[in-house]
């Protein structure tokens, strides 16, 4: 076997373990994401439904209890982060203010122009800061550090 083929076959076995390792952090980030949605999406119901506030109220009530299961879940869960804190922490609070102001206005506004019923507004309101929360957690808050492995 030549050096060369020996390099690409090296450089093969080491993308493939690559993709092993992030989709490992994939299905781990699914894993705790549902959870804390399918919790979020029962607090936001109980809020609306038992004390009756408002959608944006309830979403912005909701959200800042699963905040705290969802960094500890993210991080020591699904992507195994070593980040320090004072890294990953204001950086996913920064990440949570935003999704949770772009949930509470997108489901005031959907309940008022759609009609959205407590069932319906709770599940607007979990798609869209599931799906937010994912694609800037994934990108931005526990990514490494450039030159860290």
């Amino acid at each position: 076997m030549s050096t060369d083929r020996g390099v690409g076959l090296l450089e093969s076995m080491e993308n493939s373990a690559m993709d092993q390792r992030t989709s490992g952090k994939f299905v781990r980030f699914l894993i705790v994401g549902a959870a804390v949605a399918v919790f979020y999406f029962i607090l936001c119901y109980l809020f609306r439904v038992g004390l009756e506030l408002s959608p944006f109220s309830a979403t912005l009530a909701a959200y800042p209890i699963c905040i705290f299961c969802g960094y500890l879940g993210q991080r020591w869960l699904a992507f195994r982060s070593k980040a320090r804190h004072t890294r990953s922490l204001p950086r996913y609070a920064i990440l949570q203010v935003a999704v949770a102001l772009t949930t509470a206005f997108s489901t005031q506004w959907a309940t008022q122009t759609m009609g959205f019923n407590p069932f319906y507004m709770a599940a607007f309101a979990t798609v869209i800061a599931s799906g937010v929360s994912f694609l800037v957690t994934l990108s931005w808050v526990f990514s490494e550090p450039a030159g860290s492995e």
